[in-house]
């Protein structure tokens, strides 16, 4: 076997479907660390349960078919974008910032935005709805013993909620979080009124704008046409499309990814040292934000840190982390004395909850820590993996941030923090997949090589997503 098919991309994505499938055979992932009898075996390393095919009506078909309608529209767009018609001596682009005549060819980026996002909104809806119709947008927020928004309905006030968090009676995803999804569903009930749907379909449409804060991330990384790619391929992706309809996880994703974005849009700047000190604060207040929304936002921290490591320590981005750190601190203090709310005393009573709920995994290091890795690799698509894999090599602005990213799964994977749905806590980390996968893509030398990749890494994620929403329940 030569050299070139190892290094082809048919062949590694062969290798990592054939490590996942070991991995669920031999281990048997969620099945050996969980009682519920209704997990699927197969289904590991995703968090899922196994969901009946419905009786086929008319109906029923046209639900499944919608989705896959507009998935095609969509990638046909993609393709029009980052192959525009040109004149037959134009020739394809085959560098990675793309011919002038691609360039000048693409909408303007807020234009393709707004396109991406609207086929977001529609997909994530759509796709959800192929379980029961409009029923599967309000089912997660229904299950009022395990989601935030029973809590958010008998609540007081939100100077009850920040002062006595620790201390409430709270569903189950509510106790093993900071206040902060609450309190927004809270300000959601009362800026639209009651309602189940209501509430859901602002979810919907905030998780579907965490677009905006990556493709603005994406930006510092990638040339206009690569960036074209991550759009087409973050519309299509599993994790992001399962969760996008209906999830909290994916409106803390907004938070999470803004603030990335906010700091890599200041680590890539030059400074003077005041500018890195105000900087720092501006970084550190979206963190302070996302910690009270999520404590995942760890590990959008020792991202940081990793990427930081990754080019050899420089001091501006030293200061940046360390303003924000003092930041985070000032932030919850002033909260504590203001508010009295003690967000240690939220990670304790969490910790404790959680303690006690994951018992039964506790024996089971080393399943739950590959459940954990594998998990997020697959929930991000197989196909986007492989990509992302591609991208660790050379010394590229993007290779560095994969292999931080890279380092920062495995650590925490392993670290015993975080238990199992990492496909869904961590959503937010996607984004930082799909550049290494875009560009991976936009390097394939041959224009007609990479034109076929293109489309079939469009093609192989939508009917990941598409199979797993038919055939598991992932609405955790």
């Amino acid at each position: 076997m030569s050299l070139a098919v190892f290094r082809s991309i048919a062949f590694q994505f062969a290798c990592f479907i054939a490590l996942v499938v070991l991995y669920n055979r031999l281990i048997y992932g969620l099945h050996s660390i969980s009682s519920d009898p209704s997990f699927s075996t197969w289904a590991a390393p995703l968090y899922a349960a196994a969901l009946p095919i419905p009786p086929i009506s008319a109906l029923v078909l046209l639900r499944w078919c919608v989705p896959v309608l507009l998935a095609v529209i969509w990638i046909a767009i993609v393709m029009r974008w980052t192959f525009p018609v040109a004149p037959p001596d134009a020739g394809l682009w085959n560098d990675k910032a793309g011919s002038s005549t691609a360039r000048s060819s693409l909408p303007k980026l807020s234009a393709r935005l707004r396109t991406a996002i609207g086929f977001i909104l529609l997909l994530n809806l759509t796709t959800c709805m192929m379980d029961a119709g409009v029923k599967s947008i309000t089912w997660p927020f229904s299950r009022i013993g395990d989601e935030y928004f029973g809590d958010a309905e008998h609540l007081e006030s939100p100077l009850h909620l920040l002062r006595d968090y620790p201390t409430m009676t709270l569903s189950r995803h509510a106790h093993t979080h900071p206040p902060g999804g609450v309190l927004l569903l809270w300000v959601v009930r009362k800026a639209v009124g009651d309602g189940l749907l209501r509430a859901s379909l602002v979810a919907i449409v905030l998780t579907a704008l965490t677009l905006i804060p990556a493709a603005r991330l994406a930006r510092h990384f990638l040339s206009d046409t690569s960036l074209t790619l991550f759009v087409g391929l973050y519309a299509l992706t599993p994790n992001l499309v399962l969760f996008g309809a209906t999830s909290m996880d994916g409106v803390f994703a907004l938070v999470l990814v803004t603030a990335a974005m906010v700091f890599f849009d200041s680590a890539l700047r030059h400074a003077s040292a005041s500018d890195s000190v105000m900087r720092g604060i501006h970084i550190g207040l979206w963190l302070a934000i996302a910690i009270f929304f999520t404590y995942a936002t760890l590990a959008l921290i020792v991202l940081f840190i990793a990427w930081w490591a990754l080019r050899r320590f420089p001091s501006r981005t030293f200061v940046m982390l360390g303003v924000a750190a003092i930041t985070i601190v000032a932030i919850y203090v002033v909260l504590y004395l203001t508010a009295g709310c003690n967000i240690l005393a939220c990670v304790r009573s969490s910790m404790a909850f959680d303690r006690n709920l994951m018992q039964e995994v506790r024996p089971h290091y080393w399943d739950v820590s590959f459940t954990n890795l594998l998990g997020f690799l697959v929930g991000s698509g197989m196909i986007a993996t492989t990509l992302w894999m591609r991208s660790l090599r050379g010394e590229s602005a993007v290779a560095v941030l994969s292999r931080a990213l890279g380092i920062t799964l495995v650590v925490l994977s392993f670290s015993t923090l975080f238990t199992r749905e990492l496909e869904r806590v961590w959503m937010f980390l996607t984004p930082i997949l799909l550049i290494g996968a875009a560009d991976a893509l936009a390097r394939i030398e041959s224009a007609p090589l990479r034109r076929r990749w293109i489309i079939a890494a469009m093609v192989l994620l939508f009917a990941q997503t598409w199979l797993t929403q038919l055939t598991l329940n992932t609405i955790w």
